[in-house]
């Protein structure tokens, strides 16, 4: 059975390859609504593990979001993961 990528590993190769698009940022350039947003594409970083996907989804979505994500006193959400409404994985920086 292949070996998966640990927790770390994932948001090791996340942060190497979207760092520069979090640093890049400039509100108003209509690249992203918020800095600390920034697009994935799973489907790259699975790729780069030589696994499916959906490993990579699941564990952000059902494993680190949970883990990190959280509800404020007020009752906002503060996601570590999510979707846009275009269906496209946002990582919280």
């Amino acid at each position: 059975m292949k070996r998966l990528p640990t927790d770390r590993e994932i948001l090791d190769d996340i942060y190497e390859r979207y760092y520069e698009t979090f640093a890049g940022f400039t509100e108003g350039d209509g690249s992203r609504s918020e800095k600390i947003y920034v697009p994935i594409d799973i489907d790259e970083i699975a790729e780069e593990f030589k696994i499916d996907g959906d490993i990579i989804f699941g564990r952000l979505y059902y494993h680190l979001q949970k883990k990190f994500g959280y509800q404020r006193k007020s009752g906002e959400h503060v996601y570590f993961f999510c979707l846009d409404s275009g269906g496209q994985a946002t990582v919280l920086t």
